[in-house]
């Protein structure tokens, strides 16, 4: 892991906003005295002890890529364990894709293509570290932006210090118990952050789709009864679209779909998905 330019004292002097809460734990904004903001997450209910956490962030942190938010420090107590990332001032594909309505515009597809290329090298990666290494919670939330084409996924490999978030509307339909993961079910969230990116509809089941129906299930029905450009977000549909785009839009579909496979045999690899992305970007 890289090595830090701050400790515990200076954490705690800092001033901390809340980003967010989940079952793994809470996030702040943290500001220290230098004007240096990072990504403090707080973790929930980690019972290792302290040196086979050390181990295990240790794997975690070593796996670094551009495409991957590296840990920048870890801290263990009894009472408190802390994991930090840098912080991306662009926010995530979440917020760019369901922000509030005085947000701007939605990212283009041009924009929306480079940024699930970018997101899949991080997980492939991730994967290429062994056949047990897993991000385990592919989310928009935790796809950051780094450039306006160019993305990196955050919080890989939480579940191997015992968090098993579980995000809803992302999980494979053969995990049925939240501490069981596997680089198929990697694969099948990220055919979710796909159909996200097409349809710009939150995976979590809701009234948003009919039925209370998954973001997959939805998509699937829809795709069987009409033209499957029915699903795609309409504020890609209202823009000029480029020489081959809407071809694109489709491909991606039809790759998100093989990913959501309820037969996790059937679904493509990391590797196979960067490389489909790739071909329809050229």
């Amino acid at each position: 892991m890289p090595c830090p330019w701050f400790d515990l004292e200076d954490l705690l002097r800092g001033s901390a906003e809340v980003l967010g809460k989940s079952t793994v734990g809470s996030s702040y904004k943290t500001t220290l005295d230098s004007g240096d903001e990072v990504v403090t997450k707080r973790l929930r209910a980690v019972s290792l002890p302290r040196e086979e956490f050390r181990l295990r962030v240790e794997v975690i942190g070593a796996i670094q890529n551009k495409y991957i938010a590296p840990l920048q420090w870890y801290y263990w107590s009894r009472d408190e364990k802390l994991v930090v990332y840098n912080i991306f001032p662009m926010g995530s594909l979440a917020h760019a894709l369901h922000g509030n309505p005085a947000s701007p515009a939605p990212p283009g597809w041009e924009q929306r293509a480079a940024i699930a290329l970018a997101a899949a090298r991080g997980v492939a990666y991730i994967h290429s570290a062994g056949p047990s290494s897993c991000h385990g919670n592919i989310k928009s939330s935790n796809v950051m932006l780094t450039g306006t084409h160019d993305a990196c996924v955050s919080e890989h490999g939480l579940t191997t210090l015992g968090l098993f978030p579980g995000a809803s509307g992302y999980s494979a339909p053969e995990i049925t118990d939240a501490s069981w993961v596997s680089q198929g079910a990697d694969v099948y969230s990220f055919g979710v952050l796909l159909l996200e990116l097409l349809t710009r509809k939150a995976p979590v089941k809701s009234t948003q789709l009919e039925d209370g129906m998954s973001l997959p299930e939805w998509v699937c029905s829809v795709a069987r009864e009409e033209w499957a450009a029915e699903v795609i977000d309409v504020e890609l549909l209202k823009r000029q679209q480029k020489d081959g785009e809407e071809e694109c839009m489709i491909r991606f579909l039809q790759l998100a779909i093989d990913c959501c496979s309820h037969d996790a045999k059937l679904r493509p690899t990391m590797p196979d998905v960067v490389q489909r992305i790739e071909e329809m970007a050229t």
